[in-house]
């Protein structure tokens, strides 16, 4: 029996936190091969489609942030018989912001909340108005919502609204609008 091959592997990266496969093209793979990780642990392969392609599903969280080596393994003949490495990277999961509602009021309006969508958000990310953390609830990787409260009403003018995950980093911004209201002049004829 022949070390397996390696010839291409993808996704070449993905986000962490995410779950993903790992598909591994090449050659020479056994029924028996397992995945054997940079720092020497084993996983067992999800999948095999004749002795060219396997595949592991991985939840995403297994590996930290970075790139990552990884080789088949399989036994022959009681020895171990190892392919080239392959290497895939793990990124950032920087939050994305999509939608807030509502995207404006009027000044000097009550407090409200501000429903807030997107994509990879965790429990520790929070809402920024200006670059200001608001009083955020995590409602899932999709949605947050925040508390706008009054006294950042006040004033007419344009404001942005990022999530900041930490260590992840800052979304892109949304514009949210406060419609400046001018005083009412009652005039009087007789």
């Amino acid at each position: 029996m022949t070390n397996p091959v390696i010839t291409g592997s993808y996704p070449s990266s993905t986000v962490y936190g995410v779950p993903w496969t790992l598909t591994t093209n090449g050659s020479d793979f056994a029924n028996n091969l397992q995945y054997r990780w940079e720092d020497g642990t084993y996983a067992n392969r999800s999948g095999l489609t004749g002795s060219w392609t396997t595949w592991i599903n991985l939840n995403g969280t297994e590996f930290a942030i970075g790139t990552h080596g990884y080789q088949i393994a399989q036994e022959a003949n009681q020895h171990e018989l190892l392919s080239n490495w392959a290497s895939f990277t793990i990124t950032s999961p920087t939050p994305v912001l999509s939608s807030i509602s509502p995207s404006s009021k009027v000044q000097g309006a009550a407090q409200f909340n501000l429903a807030v969508g997107g994509s990879s958000f965790f429990s520790n990310s929070v809402v920024q108005w200006d670059g200001s953390s608001l009083s955020t609830t995590y409602n899932s990787s999709t949605s947050l919502t925040a508390v706008v409260p009054a006294s950042l009403l006040v004033s007419g003018g344009n404001h942005n609204v990022t999530v900041y995950t930490p260590s992840y980093g800052t979304s892109s911004a949304k514009v949210f609008a406060i419609t400046y209201i001018g005083k009412r002049r009652i005039f009087a004829f007789d």
